[in-house]
């Protein structure tokens, strides 16, 4: 079976790595806000050996195709024991509003096999091209910053955020 992410050595480490598990993801709009974070480029980001190993986190959109791709991405994950560390889970509103319940059933059991879950809403400024910034960020990028800082044991020099 074809790999879901294709693996890629990385040269440069980062505090943490945007792991998008399918096209249009977020992963390159979340390198934009958090200053210091690498976007993989929808790749397991690998290091040589002795380096310390990755901490990922993985971006989707809250579709079905992009909750099903965190399925198999996960999945490929623990079966082929990729060298990372999956620390979480971005779920980037994929539209305005909530979400139907069937994608919400889907999210709580997508959610199940990450070790946390952050949801960002949707930004209409985004969409219409402001370039993403703290400045236009909705107050959840501000958590996750928080959060991902606690996680992996960043103070603010260490930077995400």
């Amino acid at each position: 079976m074809p790999r879901v992410l294709e693996i890629v050595e990385v040269d440069r480490p980062a505090p943490v790595w945007w792991c998008g598990v399918h096209g249009g993801a977020g992963e390159s709009t979340l390198e934009r806000l958090f200053r210091g974070s690498r976007a993989s480029g929808h790749r397991w980001p690998i290091v040589r050996t002795g380096a310390p190993t990755p901490a990922v986190v993985l971006v989707a959109r809250t579709d079905a195709r992009g909750l099903r791709a965190v399925q198999r991405a996960m999945r490929e994950h623990l079966e082929s024991r990729v060298p990372v560390e999956v620390v979480g889970l971005v779920l980037m509103a994929d539209a305005p509003g909530r979400l139907p319940r069937v994608l919400r059933d889907l999210a709580g059991v997508v959610g199940g096999t990450v070790p946390r879950v952050w949801s960002l809403p949707w930004v209409e400024a985004w969409r219409a091209g402001e370039v993403p910034s703290p400045a236009n960020s909705p107050k959840e990028a501000d958590r996750l910053a928080a959060e991902l800082r606690v996680v992996l044991g960043l103070d603010r020099k260490g930077q995400v955020g």
